[in-house]
């Protein structure tokens, strides 16, 4: 709100004494349509002056350094991925149908088991057979309820 200031107040020490949002690495002092310099002396300004208080953009953080951590040897043995997790249906190949989403279910040893929801022609296989292998892929029809 309103207030005085001190003689001899600069512009940049009333833009530091004002809180800011977090990440924000400036503020600039606007009078009227104006940036003013951070060395002026706002206490000339006349009494009742009004300023505004532009806060600068947060700059972009760098994460690149996160893909050197992940490069360096044992960091990424293994990948965890959450129950429940949606992934994108390019993940899973099935032959003879199409993929129209994939959900990670559990991992039960070297076996990850996703609930698939398909698109098939009548007369697949996958709609009559209650097991059906492929080459790195089996295929257990039932139902799923989540716990």
């Amino acid at each position: 709100g309103p207030r005085r200031v001190e003689p001899g107040t600069t512009a940049r020490q009333l833009a530091d004494s004002l809180p800011r949002p977090m990440s924000c690495p400036g503020v600039e002092l606007v009078h009227g349509t104006n940036v003013l310099d951070m060395g002026a002396d706002v206490s000339a300004l006349s009494d009742g002056a009004h300023l505004t208080a532009r806060f600068q953009p947060p700059q972009p953080f760098d994460h690149s350094f996160v893909k050197e951590v992940l490069a360096y040897d044992g960091v990424m043995d293994e990948e965890i991925v959450l129950t429940s997790t949606r992934l994108k249906p390019t993940v899973v190949k099935v032959p003879g149908a199409e993929v129209l989403g994939v959900e990670f279910i559990r991992t039960n040893g070297d076996v990850q088991e996703l609930l698939l929801q398909l698109r098939v022609p009548e007369g697949s296989k996958l709609l009559t057979e209650d097991v059906v292998q492929f080459e790195g892929l089996c295929i257990e029809n039932g139902e799923y309820r989540r716990a």
